[in-house]
């Protein structure tokens, strides 16, 4: 996981949904995507060397925040939900990731920063 190249990195804002789009967004942190993993790594400023985990759940448009990872053999498995995201049709280019401490909403980008 080191290698630059396999991973993509999300920005994620504060903000006010508008029409369509986030409006007057804040950066506070980044999601990560390794290729190799089902999962975002969130980094989130405000909260710092703590690390959440969001899964995409198995049906539908929807994700589960997590705070804990644990490794078992070959497997991965989260634990801890503490918020989720959703694709919102009214706001096409972020996830919408409600976090259940602080209770806050933050946006996660879908397209990649460079």
């Amino acid at each position: 996981m080191e290698n630059e190249n396999l991973r993509t990195k999300h920005d994620i804002y504060v903000g006010s949904v508008g029409t369509d789009q986030l409006e007057q967004n804040f950066n506070i942190g980044y999601g990560f995507k390794y290729d190799d993993l089902d999962y975002y790594l969130l980094k989130l400023w405000p909260l710092p060397g703590i690390t959440y985990y969001l899964g995409k759940n198995r049906e539908g448009d929807r994700y589960t925040v997590f705070s804990k990872i644990l490794t078992e053999g070959s497997g991965v498995r989260l634990q801890n939900p503490i918020g989720y995201g959703v694709l919102r049709p009214d706001l096409k280019d972020y996830i919408e990731i409600c976090l259940r401490f602080p209770k806050q909403r933050i946006y996660m980008s879908l397209y990649p920063t460079r």
